[in-house]
């Protein structure tokens, strides 16, 4: 039998949430994970096969982005097929 001598109790020193959807934003789809952390968040988007890191300053990334941090994260959105609308104000202050 092994003993294992605890110095210190194990916790989470780092933890890292990676979101996974797919929107539709002014006809375009966008397949994307949202990844965020203590030291802020990062989007990536499925292209040509690969996830590729975006801006979300730009475009209906910025739409997306926006959503995501005046919601909390993407799993507040609702539920498959709901539809959820952000007021352009909202959009221009997050970024």
């Amino acid at each position: 039998m092994a003993k294992i001598y605890i110095k210190k109790g194990a916790y989470v020193a780092y933890q890292r949430t990676t979101y996974q959807g797919e929107v539709e934003i002014a006809g375009e789809v966008i397949k994307y994970r949202w990844s965020e952390d203590d030291n802020g968040a990062e989007m990536y988007v499925l292209l040509e096969g690969n996830w590729k890191e975006v801006n979300t300053s730009e475009g209906n990334y910025k739409v997306l982005s926006a959503a995501i941090m005046e919601w909390g994260n993407p799993e507040e959105f609702g539920d498959d097929n709901d539809t959820i609308d952000i007021d352009d104000s909202i959009i221009e202050n997050y970024i």
